[in-house]
């Protein structure tokens, strides 16, 4: 992909002062700014080689393949480099190589290392991309142990039971859905579900009988870096007493009832 041509180098770095402002291999700057900074990098290379720390490329390889698994994922070459902050031809040169040259072996350190940063998540990926459903799986849980029955839950996201028991089996889910359990979870984590008529009470019970008997934590067993992780794990002050505390009405700071949670694990000893 061809860069705009409204685009120039920046004074102040080396890459005007080889190149100068404009596009294209023109002549270097020689500005007082593009000067001290090539002079600087001069230094840094010096000090590198001195320590043994000079490393101008790394292998291509794994970068390469994560790319290819970010394209398997759902992310396409021209998101990877948007996500990394760096220039769609160089992601494409690593991929397939460049007027005519072979798939490039070596790459600068630091687009390696932005590369390798990128993460194929509900955040990054299109609507249609597919991650990893832990958080999501935990998340309907989470939410079924405060009363909220799969059926209403699936109604709250737009979903077709068959489609949302379909979620709720599968190992990997579309970003899009991920995104709309995530968006719900924040919206009710910290709120009882209607149970003004005897049949709602009678779901809510019913919800919150399978997820005990299921063993699935309620919000506040959970920190929040660790609802995504595969190898997470919930609280260990989680107790049954606390996850009772949080269905009575007005347990909406989620801070003061977590640190209730832990008070009452200290009095059971």
């Amino acid at each position: 992909m061809a860069r705009r041509a409204t685009e120039t180098r920046e004074h102040g770095t080396r890459k005007c002062y080889l190149r100068g402002p404009e596009l294209g291999a023109g002549p270097g700057c020689r500005c007082g700014d593009c000067q001290r900074a090539n002079r600087a990098a001069g230094i840094r290379r010096e000090r590198a080689i001195l320590r043994g720390q000079w490393q101008p490329f790394v292998d291509a390889g794994p970068v390469r393949e994560h790319i290819l698994a970010l394209g398997r994922a759902g992310l396409s070459p021209q998101n990877v480099a948007r996500l990394a902050g760096v220039r769609p031809t160089s992601v494409i040169h690593l991929l397939y190589g460049s007027n005519g040259s072979k798939p490039g072996r070596r790459v600068r350190p630091a687009t390696a290392k932005a590369i390798l940063a990128v993460q194929a998540s509900e955040r990054t990926l299109p609507g249609a991309g597919l991650v990893d459903s832990t958080g999501t799986h935990r998340r309907v849980q989470a939410l079924v142990a405060i009363g909220w029955s799969q059926a209403r839950i699936a109604a709250e996201l737009g979903m077709a039971r068959e489609n949302f028991s379909a979620t709720m089996r599968g190992a990997r889910i579309r970003a899009q859905t991920a995104r709309a359990v995530r968006e719900l979870y924040d919206r009710l984590w910290n709120q009882l579900p209607p149970q003004g008529t005897p049949r709602e009470a009678a779901l809510a019970r019913a919800a919150r009988a399978q997820a005990a008997a299921r063993g699935w934590p309620p919000p506040l067993a959970w920190d929040d870096d660790r609802l995504d992780r595969p190898d997470g794990r919930p609280a260990r002050s989680w107790l049954r007493a606390a996850a009772k505390r949080q269905l009575e009405p007005g347990a909406g700071d989620k801070n003061r009832d977590r640190d209730n949670m832990q008070a009452t694990e200290a009095e059971a000893g």
